[in-house]
Order: C-alpha cells, then sequence, then structure tokens
C-alpha cells in the first residue's frame, strides 16, 4: 500500500493499476459503492498533477469548458458521481 498525503493508505493494487493505465493512455473507471474511497484515492493519486475534475453532483455542469481546460494541458478528466445523473433524470 502506498501512504499518501493525510495519513490516506492508497491500495497497491489499483495504484499498480493506474499507473498502468497512465503508460499506455488507456481510461480507468473506478467503481465501488458509496462511502468506499473511491474519490479520496483518485485526489490523493493525482494530487500534484493537472487535471480536470468534474462532479454530477453539480446541477448545472458545464462539460463545454473540457476543451479549454484540456488543449491548456489538463489531459486527465475525473468525472466523479456518476450515479447522480440518472438520479436527477428520475427527479426530473
Amino acid at each position: 500500500m502506498k501512504n499518501t498525503r493525510k495519513n490516506y493508505i492508497a491500495p497497491e493494487a489499483a495504484v499498480q493499476k493506474i499507473q498502468q493505465a497512465k503508460k499506455t493512455k488507456q481510461p480507468v473507471y473506478i467503481y465501488a459503492a458509496i462511502g468506499y474511497g473511491k474519490t479520496e484515492f483518485i485526489t490523493n493519486y493525482l494530487e500534484n498533477g493537472k487535471y480536470i475534475y468534474i462532479s454530477c453532483k453539480d446541477d448545472h455542469q458545464d462539460f463545454s469548458s473540457i476543451d479549454e481546460k484540456y488543449s491548456a494541458g489538463k489531459q486527465i478528466i475525473v468525472i466523479d458521481d456518476v450515479w447522480m445523473l440518472n438520479n436527477q433524470k428520475l427527479q426530473q
């Protein structure tokens, strides 16, 4: 396990998989039940890197800014709380 900021201990298997995906420029989909630390893991892993963070919790998420941010050197995009998309559609 990798020890990172705030006494967070990242699972070594997850770190190895994300490092391999980064080397091969492959997308990564991290999934688990709510509360298992997915967001904490990825924010710790990317702490000092350039990345775009989008949370689907926001009611009016502006995805149009992705192109601008991506071209500005942020080539990693984190889309969090994807489960909220379905909930928002159900509420409408």
